[in-house]
């Protein structure tokens, strides 16, 4: 197997990565060493473009604030409304003073953390 060439340089305030001679932008890099293992460069990209590289190379992105409510808004819309409207009930029976927008909220943070 070929692998890709990493190089790497720091300097305060300043760095570089290239991966087969193309400069990588990235706001973080992590660069993995073990003994008896390939080296891996994990690079989280700032922007669009390509890469051609053969070997170990991830390059992730972090999702956007407007991927990230997509997410949410996908997730919330799975949510199976009677299931959720009984779990509010039942609480609402065994706690009749408790505030029923906040114990909807509840349960739905419950449902959505599995």
């Amino acid at each position: 197997m070929s692998l890709a060439s990493i190089a790497i340089t720091a300097q305060p305030g300043e760095h570089a990565i290239l991966v087969d001679g193309q400069e990588v932008e990235a706001v973080r890099a992590v660069l993995e060493i073990g003994e008896g293992q390939i080296p891996t460069l994990t690079a989280w990209v700032t922007g669009a473009g390509t890469i051609t590289a053969e070997g170990v190379v991830q390059i992730v992105r972090d999702p956007t604030a407007q991927e990230i409510d997509q997410a949410a808004v996908a997730a919330l819309r799975r949510l199976d409304a009677t299931d959720v409207a009984a779990r509010v009930q039942q609480r609402l029976r065994i706690t009749p003073r408790a505030d029923p927008y906040q114990t909807t909220l509840d349960v739905i943070v419950e449902l959505a953390d599995g």
